[in-house]
Formats: structure tokens, C-alpha cells, sequence
């Protein structure tokens, strides 16, 4: 799971922030602009937080929410088929 994290952790900061989801986010079609991706960070942060680290991240993973994280959720799970 680490060696996945850091994959979307392109600066080494131990934390994946929004410029880091935009691209691939974007790309996919699951945000259309950056303020849709603070949006869903926010969902999965505590407030204020822009950043997942990797206990987000491992919470994100491990959950079965089907609530407004579940696009993050299933971003993060798709993306771990490809590593």
C-alpha cells in the first residue's frame, strides 16, 4: 500500500495534495475542474485539512462507504489494479 501512496505522492512530502489528484482525476472524468477535487478531499479530510496522508489514505482504501467519499474510494481502488 505504501509503494501505492507514494506512486500519487510525487513530491515526497508523505502527503497527496490537490495538484497531485488533478491530473488523474481530471483525466478520468471523475472531477471537471480543481475545485470539484477540494471538494472530495475535503470528504475524506478533517476540515481544513488539503492533504491525505497515509492513514487517510489507508482509511480511504479500506473503506465500503457509499456515501460522497465513495468516488475517492473507488479512484484509489482502480488506480491500485494498475500497480
Amino acid at each position: 500500500m505504501k509503494k501505492y501512496f507514494n506512486s500519487l505522492d510525487d513530491d515526497g512530502s508523505g502527503e497527496i495534495d490537490i495538484q497531485e489528484l488533478e491530473n488523474p482525476l481530471i483525466s478520468l472524468g471523475i472531477a471537471e475542474t480543481r475545485e470539484d477535487i477540494i471538494k472530495i478531499i475535503e470528504s475524506v479530510t478533517e476540515e481544513g485539512e488539503r492533504e491525505i496522508n497515509f492513514t487517510d489514505f489507508l482509511s480511504i482504501i479500506k473503506s465500503n462507504k457509499s456515501d460522497e467519499n465513495s468516488v475517492l474510494i473507488e479512484f484509489f481502488k482502480g488506480f491500485s489494479f494498475f500497480l
